[in-house]
C-alpha cells in the first residue's frame, strides 16, 4: 500500500497528477522508516515487489517532484547495505540518476534542499562504489579495490566537477560541512585514473581545511577524522610533495625540535599546528582512530621512524613502532627498550581476522558507527603497544625450563615498572578494580 501511495508502480511514467506530491513524499518517508526498523524482512519484501527497479524508475522520471529525492535516495542507500543489491542497482542505471542529481544540486548550494539532495546522492554513491576503494570487502587482496569498469570511469569522470565544487566551497559555512564530509567519503573510492582530473594544489588545501575543522570535533573524533585521514594518507603516499605541505600544516614548528624524548616536544603540542590536536589520538582507546592518526603522521614524516619519534615523542609513537617492528630503526632508549622487550616480528595476518576487520571498518563508514575495528595493512597486522607486549607468546617460552620462565617473567615485570615510571603505561592493580 505504501508503495502504491508513493507511486512506486509498474507504469514506466506514473501520472503524478492523480496523487498529491505531499502524499507521495510522506509515503516514501514511511517506507524509509519501515526498511530501517524491519531490516532484513523489509528488504526481502521490497525486493520481491521489484522495489529497486521502481525506485530507480521513479527517480529517473521527469515528472517526479524533487522532494522525493531525499527519501528515495535514503531507500537506495539502505537497500544497498545488502551487497547483493549493489549490482542490481548498478544494472538499473542508478549511477546516471545519482550523478544527475549531484550535478543539478551543486549548481545552487544556497538552497538547503539542494544540500540535502546532494548529501543523499553522495551517500548512495559511496556505498555503491565501495568495491572500488580500500574498504572493499570482496577483493581477494584486502585493502585494494577492484578495477573499475569503463562505465564506472565515465560516471566518476562526470562527478569530478561537482566534487571539486563542493571541496572548494568555504569550510567556514557550517551548513556546508555535512556535504563536505559526504564528499570526502566518496573520495575514498574515486578510481585512480579519475584523480588526475582534480586541481591538485587546490584540492589538497581544501582537504586541509576539512581536517582542521574535524580536529575540533570532541563528541566523536573517530567518526570525524577517519575518512579525511584515510584520504590524506593516500595522497601523501602517492605524492611525495604533498607530504611536505601536510607536515608544515601539522608541525609548523618542526625546526624548533632538536632531539627525541619520551614525551611529545613542546613545539608539537603548543597549540599552533594540527599536531597538538592529533598527537593525543595516537594513544586513543579507539583502535580505528589510533591507527589512522599514527599512519597519517608516520607517512607525512616520510615513513621515517626517527622523525616520527622526534616530532611526537617515543611514548606516543611506541604503538606504531611496535606494530611495524621499527624499534631498531633508531638508537638510544628506543633500541635499548626493543632489546629488553625482545619484541617479536609482526605476526602473519590471519585471513579470517582481516575479513572481519574490513567488514567492520566498512560498516563504520557506511553507518557512522563508533569503535569499528581497523582494516589490515600491508606492512603487518595493526596492533597497539600493549598488544605488542602481550605478543610475547607462551609457546615462545620453554615450558620445560621453569628458571627461564621466571627470568622472562621478572624481566617483563621490571620492564613494565620502567614504562609506568616513564608515564608510557599505567598498570592496573587489584585494588584499582575494587575502588
Amino acid at each position: 500500500m505504501l508503495m502504491d501511495y508513493a507511486n512506486l508502480k509498474d507504469e514506466p511514467e506514473p501520472d503524478y497528477q492523480e496523487t498529491l506530491p505531499g502524499i507521495l513524499v510522506e509515503s516514501a518517508k514511511c517506507l524509509v522508516n519501515v526498511v530501517m526498523r524491519l531490516t532484513p524482512n523489509s528488504e526481502r519484501i521490497l525486493t520481491s515487489l521489484d522495489g529497486p527497479a521502481k525506485i530507480v524508475r521513479l527517480l529517473k522520471s521527469s515528472n517526479a517532484p524533487k522532494e522525493l529525492r531525499f527519501p528515495l535516495g535514503r531507500l537506495i542507500f539502505l537497500l544497498s547495505l545488502n551487497n547483493t543489491l549493489v549490482s542490481t542497482f548498478t544494472q538499473l542505471g542508478v549511477y546516471d540518476v545519482l550523478v544527475h542529481i549531484l550535478e543539478e544540486s551543486v549548481t545552487d548550494l544556497s538552497e538547503s534542499s539542494n544540500i540535502s539532495y546532494a548529501i543523499e546522492a553522495l551517500k548512495c554513491i559511496f556505498k555503491l562504489s565501495m568495491h572500488l576503494g580500500p574498504l572493499n570487502d570482496t577483493s581477494p587482496i584486502k585493502g585494494k579495490g577492484k578495477e573499475p569498469t569503463p562505465e564506472e570511469i565515465e560516471h566518476f569522470t562526470r562527478m569530478i566537477g561537482p566534487l571539486q565544487k563542493i571541496l572548494d566551497a568555504p569550510s567556514s559555512e557550517l551548513r556546508l560541512r555535512p556535504l563536505k564530509d559526504s564528499c570526502v567519503n566518496v573520495l575514498i573510492n574515486v578510481p585512480g585514473p579519475c584523480t588526475k582530473l582534480f586541481q591538485p594544489e587546490q584540492t589538497l588545501q581544501s582537504l586541509i581545511q576539512i581536517l582542521k575543522y574535524q580536529t575540533e570535533e570532541t563528541t566523536n573524533p573517530a567518526q570525524a577524522l577517519t575518512p579525511i585521514l584515510l584520504v590524506l594518507t593516500s595522497i601523501a603516499k602517492a605524492i611525495p610533495a604533498a607530504r611536505q605541505i601536510l607536515k608544515k600544516e601539522v608541525f609548523p614548528n618542526a625546526d624548533q625540535v632538536s632531539s627525541s624524548g619520551i614525551e611529545a616536544p613542546s613545539a608539537s603540542i603548543d597549540g599552533v599546528g594540527l599536531s597538538s590536536k592529533l598527537i593525543p589520538h595516537m594513544t586513543s582507546f579507539n583502535f580505528a582512530l589510533k591507527y589512522y592518526v599514527n599512519e597519517f603522521l608516520f607517512v607525512i614524516c616520510d615513513e621515517d621512524a626517527n622523525e616520527l619519534v622526534r616530532m611526537t615523542g617515543f611514548g606516543n609513537a611506541a604503538g606504531l613502532l611496535a606494530t611495524y617492528n621499527l624499534f631498531s630503526m633508531f638508537g638510544g632508549a628506543g633500541a635499548g627498550l626493543a632489546k629488553e622487550v625482545n619484541m617479536p616480528p609482526p605476526r602473519e595476518p590471519n585471513v579470517d581476522e582481516q575479513e572481519k576487520e574490513i567488514e567492520e571498518a566498512t560498516h563504520n563508514l557506511s553507518l557512522k558507527e563508533e569503535n569499528a575495528d581497523i582494516p589490515s595493512h600491508p606492512r603487518g597486522q595493526p596492533m597497539g603497544f600493549m598488544e605488542a607486549l602481550r605478543s610475547v607468546k607462551k609457546e615462545e617460552i620453554d615450558d620445560n625450563n621453569e628458571d627461564e620462565d621466571e627470568k622472562k617473567a621478572r624481566e617483563l615485570s621490571e620492564l613494565m615498572q620502567k614504562l609506568e615510571a616513564q608515564g608510557i603505561v599505567k598498570i592496573m592493580r587489584k585494588d584499582d578494580y575494587q575502588k
